[in-house]
C-alpha cells in the first residue's frame, strides 16, 4: 500500500500478540525504520515484556498499545495463569506513559472464584493509573481449563448445547450474561448480582476516567478545547442533544479525550440540581434507551449504585430477559404510582409528550429533564458560530432503519415545513438515502409534495414513482419550493450544499434547507416546552 501511494493514515497488527521477545521487537523496529514507510502503527502485547521495548516501539512510530491486564488482583491473575502481576501492570503503564505511548487496557469480570472485592480492585488499578480501557465478562471456551472445571462441577451438562448458545462477547453493558446459556464461574453465585456488582464498579470507573481525561479549557462557542494529556488544541465533535458527548483520540498524542458537559460550567450547576433531586431516592426511573440513558446508567455522575434504579421506561427491551442493561423495561402508560420516586427524562421521541404524560400520571413533581436548562442557548450559539457551523458538530439521529424512533422525527419535520412553508409545499430531497426516502413517505402523508430526489451515485431513474436526478441535471428539476438536504451527517450536509450551489443561480439560494437547522430549531422549541410543562405541571 505504501509503495502504491495508497493514502492510509496508519495501520495496526490484528494478530493476537505483537512480537514475543525483546530480540524480535528490536529486529522489527530496526527494519521498519529502515523501510521509510514511516506510518504510525499500533499493536497488542503482554505486560510482562521487557520495558525497554516500549522506547524502541515509540521511536519506530508506535502510537497505541493494547494490553489485556485482566484483573487488579494477584490471586485472580495467578488462578487464570496470566503469568503477570499487578506490579508488572503498573510498571508497564507508567513506562508507556513516560515514553508517550497510549495504552488501551482491557479487563475481565467474573473470573473463576472472583468476588466483588476483586472486581473493585480491577477498576481501582485503572483509576489510580488514569488509564482508559474496556472490559467484558469471562466466557468459557471449549479447550480451556475453566471450561473443564465448570463441566466437572456440573455448571452445565450438555457440551453441544453450550456451544450452540455461546455468546462470544459478553460486554458489561450488553446484558448477555442474564441469558440462560451463560455459565457463571465466579464466587458471586447469582448472575444478576454478578452483573450488578460489575456495573456498580464499571460506572464508578467510567465516571472517574471521564474526569481524568475530560477536555481542558473548553470553548463551547468555538467548539474547541485542549487535550488533557498533551495540551494540544482540539476541535470538539459532539452530539448536541446528548449529555455525554464524544470519545475520540487526540491527533497529537493519540490519547483518548472525553467531552462530558457536566464536568464544566455552565452545566455543572444543573448537575448539582439533579444530584440534589436524586438525594435519598431509592426507586429511580430513567426514560429512554438511547445515549443519555446509557450514560446515566453506566457512569456514577448521578447514580452511584445500580440498586437505586427501579426500571427503565420504554417500549422496546434491548437485551436479555426483557431488560435494558440489568433493569426491567416498562412502557410509560403502564407506570404505577409506587413504581418510582423520581423520573429522569433522558431519551424520548417526544420529550414534551413524555412530560405531559408524567404529569397526568402524577409524576410531574418528581421528574426532571437530563439536558440542562441553558442547553437551547448553547445550541443557538453553535448555529451562529461561523459561516460553516457544521465542520465540528455532529447531530445524533436514530438509524434510518429504526422506524419506531425515526417516525416521530419525520413527522415533526413534516409539520415544521407545513407550518413554515405551507401545506402543499413542493420538496426536493437530497441525497436519496434511506433517511430521505423514508422521510419522503411521511411528507406525502402530511400533504407535502415530493417532486424529486437528487443523488450522485444511484443508477435508478425514479424512487417510488418520484423522479431521481443527478446534481448535474439540477436545472431540469421539477419545480420545487425547497431543496431539503436530508442526511443525519452534518459534514455531508455542508458538502452537498456547497456542491449544489455551484449549479444554482443566486436567486435560488434561499431554496436550501438543512435538516440540521430544522432539527435544532425543533430541539430548542421542544426542550423549552418540556421544561415549562414540568415546571408548571400544566397538561393542556
Amino acid at each position: 500500500h505504501h509503495e502504491s501511494d495508497y493514502d492510509f493514515d496508519g495501520f495496526l497488527f490484528l494478530n493476537e500478540m505483537f512480537y514475543p521477545s525483546l530480540k524480535t521487537v528490536k529486529e522489527f523496529t530496526s527494519a521498519y525504520k529502515a523501510s521509510g514507510i514511516g506510518r504510525p502503527w499500533q499493536c497488542s502485547m503482554r505486560v510482562d515484556m521487557p520495558l525497554d521495548c516500549l522506547e524502541l516501539m515509540k521511536d519506530a512510530g508506535c502510537v497505541i498499545v493494547g494490553v489485556g491486564y485482566e484483573s487488579g488482583n494477584n490471586n485472580v491473575l495467578e488462578k487464570m495463569r496470566k503469568n503477570s502481576t499487578t506490579d508488572q501492570v503498573r510498571a508497564f503503564l507508567r513506562k508507556a506513559k513516560e515514553v508517550g505511548l497510549y495504552v488501551y487496557a482491557t479487563f475481565m469480570f467474573g473470573s473463576e472464584l472472583e468476588t466483588e472485592t476483586e472486581i473493585a480492585q480491577t477498576m481501582d488499578l485503572l483509576l489510580e493509573e488514569k488509564t482508559y480501557g474496556g472490559g467484558a465478562f469471562v466466557t468459557i471456551y471449549p479447550g480451556t481449563k475453566i471450561y473443564d472445571n465448570a463441566y466437572d462441577k456440573g455448571l452445565f451438562t450438555d457440551k453441544k448445547e453450550h456451544l450452540e448458545h455461546l455468546d462470544f462477547f459478553n460486554s458489561v453493558v450488553a446484558g448477555n450474561i442474564l441469558k440462560p446459556g451463560y455459565i457463571n464461574i465466579s464466587n458471586i453465585p447469582d448472575k444478576y448480582e454478578l452483573n450488578k456488582a460489575a456495573l456498580r464498579h464499571y460506572s464508578r470507573y467510567r465516571g472517574g476516567i471521564h474526569g481524568h481525561l475530560n477536555i481542558d479549557a473548553p470553548n463551547f462557542a468555538a467548539a474547541t478545547g485542549r487535550c488533557p494529556s498533551c495540551g494540544a488544541e482540539l476541535e470538539m465533535r459532539f452530539y448536541v442533544n446528548t449529555m455525554y458527548v464524544d470519545h475520540r483520540s487526540c491527533p497529537a498524542c493519540r490519547h483518548p479525550v472525553f467531552m462530558d458537559f457536566y464536568h464544566h460550567p455552565p452545566f455543572d450547576e444543573h448537575k448539582r440540581m439533579l444530584q440534589h433531586l436524586l438525594e435519598g431516592k431509592k426507586k429511580i426511573a430513567v426514560v429512554g434507551q438511547g445515549p443519555n440513558s446509557l450514560g446515566i446508567l453506566t457512569t456514577d455522575v448521578f447514580i452511584n449504585d445500580p440498586e437505586r434504579v427501579a426500571l427503565v421506561i420504554g417500549d422496546h427491551p434491548m437485551h436479555a430477559d426483557g431488560r435494558f442493561l440489568i433493569y426491567p423495561v416498562k412502557p410509560l402508560d403502564e407506570l404505577q404510582p409506587g413504581d418510582a420516586d423520581c423520573v429522569l427524562i433522558a431519551d424520548a421521541n417526544s420529550a414534551c409528550n413524555t412530560a405531559r404524560r408524567l404529569v397526568e400520571l402524577g409524576f410531574g413533581h418528581c421528574s426532571a429533564v437530563v439536558l440542562p436548562p441553558n442547553w437551547p442557548s448553547f445550541v443557538k450559539k453553535i448555529k451562529e458560530r461561523s459561516e460553516n457551523p457544521w465542520d465540528t458538530v455532529r447531530l445524533y439521529f436514530p438509524a434510518p432503519d429504526d422506524v419506531y424512533q425515526c417516525q416521530n422525527l419525520y413527522q415533526r419535520i413534516a409539520r415544521h415545513i407545513v407550518r413554515t412553508h405551507g401545506e402543499h409545499t413542493k420538496v426536493c430531497l437530497a441525497p436519496a438515502g434511506r433517511f430521505s426516502v423514508n422521510m419522503g413517505k411521511v411528507f406525502v402523508e402530511h400533504g407535502l409534495e415530493v417532486t424529486a430526489y437528487m443523488d450522485n451515485f444511484l443508477a435508478e431513474n425514479e424512487i417510488n414513482g418520484i423522479p431521481l436526478h443527478r446534481p448535474t441535471e439540477i436545472k431540469h428539476l421539477p419545480p420545487s419550493d425547497i431543496v431539503l438536504v436530508a442526511t443525519p451527517n452534518c459534514f455531508s450536509q455542508e458538502r452537498i450544499v456547497e456542491g449544489l450551489r455551484e449549479h444554482f443561480i443566486e436567486d435560488n439560494q434561499d431554496k436550501f434547507v438543512l435538516l440540521a437547522d430544522i432539527y435544532l430549531d425543533k430541539f430548542i422549541e421542544d426542550y423549552r416546552q418540556c421544561q415549562a410543562i414540568l415546571d408548571t405541571q400544566v397538561t393542556t
